[in-house]
């Protein structure tokens, strides 16, 4: 068969990096670097602003697409008039993927991804731009698309919200963001403290840091020289995570340092007891994952996708029990032999999940689509 044309949606990639645009970014740079024999790549990116910075941004063996439309006017048509097609940046392709929600028309099939179902089980936590997706991905649905998840917790959670037969929603898992070879010793200065937790992730209500913060400020009483450090971009709701803080009696030992460069992140990594992520609802969780890389523990949550992804390797009490999260607390902090276990329990853990392993699959999928399109008949 003739190599694929695949056009593949780089748009997160221009905005600051989270989980989902850090994924997609990888997942590019891997498939490009490893199945050049088998696909044509066409990153696109529907933005007015970025639109320059995209070549710079994905590899230089694809061939990026961008034209000057606002992502809204474009977002507009799509969801209203079925228009414009997305050839009209990439060109004839063979396969569209859709990596963040956001779908466009096309002559082509398309794969779209999700990540979860955040926007359907918690919309309270959703802005008014994630509120959109319903939507986006009901048409995408309609019109025959497949649907790509990364953890089998969001295939199940897909496949019975949408009604949706087997081979309709495949399930590929992520690989693990770098996270090894982190400066302990800048970490700890960057905290002010010897001793501390930290947590990473974008500052919104899933991440359930206020819960964090009030189990943090009851057992720091015990620990004076504990720190916690919330490291992660500002989203939305920060407002609360910010009188949760300011009202801790411990309040001068929690630091925020806001969204910081890959390699800080790793020296944060690298320097702490353990990484804490009791979110609400996760559809995969990458934080937990670099933090085993590091050699770092974690407390988690036992919710959405966390128990399937980190399985025995970290502490997973229920996020809604702030009882049960300052004991998990308290259990990781006291306990050296029980960090030692979970630390060696993460390595195993980690060699679930590769990079090469999640472009292979996606390329095989890439192929399939293509080879069942009525065009290819």
């Amino acid at each position: 068969m003739s190599r694929i044309r695949v056009a593949y949606d780089s748009t997160s990639l221009l905005d600051t990096r989270t989980g989902i645009s850090h994924t997609a970014a990888q997942t590019l740079e891997t498939l490009a670097a490893n199945h050049l024999d088998a696909l044509d790549l066409y990153p696109y990116a529907i933005t007015w602003s970025g639109r320059h910075d995209l070549a710079a941004t994905v590899p230089a063996t694809t061939h990026p697409c961008a034209r000057p439309i606002p992502a809204r006017l474009a977002r507009w048509g799509w969801q209203h008039l079925n228009a414009p097609r997305i050839e009209r940046w990439t060109g004839p392709v063979d396969v569209v993927h859709a990596t963040a929600y956001v779908v466009p028309p096309s002559k082509a099939p398309v794969i779209v991804t999700i990540a979860d179902l955040n926007y359907i089980r918690y919309p309270e936590f959703c802005t008014p731009d994630v509120l959109t997706y319903p939507a986006m991905v009901q048409r995408a649905l309609d019109q025959g698309a497949v649907v790509h998840t990364i953890s089998e917790f969001v295939n199940q959670e897909v496949r019975d919200y949408y009604n949706l037969p087997a081979e309709r929603v495949v399930n590929i898992y992520p690989g693990i963001l770098p996270s090894v070879g982190g400066d302990p010793a800048r970490g700890k200065k960057l905290v002010g403290s010897e001793r501390y937790l930290v947590s990473l992730g974008t500052i919104e209500p899933r991440k359930n840091l206020p819960a964090l913060v009030r189990s943090f400020d009851e057992i720091a009483a015990n620990h004076p020289d504990l720190r916690l450090a919330i490291v992660g971009a500002p989203g939305w709701g920060s407002e609360s995570l910010d009188r949760t803080i300011a009202a801790a009696h411990t309040r001068d030992r929690i630091v925020t340092l806001g969204y910081v460069d890959e390699s800080t992140r790793c020296d944060l990594l690298a320097g702490a007891i353990a990484l804490v992520y009791p979110s609400f609802y996760e559809g995969f969780g990458l934080p937990p994952l670099e933090a085993a890389q590091a050699g770092v523990p974690t407390v988690a949550s036992n919710a959405g996708s966390l128990p399937e992804v980190l399985g025995d390797s970290a502490l997973l009490p229920d996020p809604n029990d702030e009882d049960a999260i300052k004991k998990a607390l308290s259990q990781i902090i006291n306990d050296e032999e029980l960090r030692a276990t979970l630390v060696a329990r993460g390595k195993e853990r980690l060699t679930k999940f590769s990079w090469e392993k999640t472009a292979a699959e996606l390329c095989a999928l890439y192929q399939r689509v293509a080879q069942e399109s009525p065009q290819a008949r």
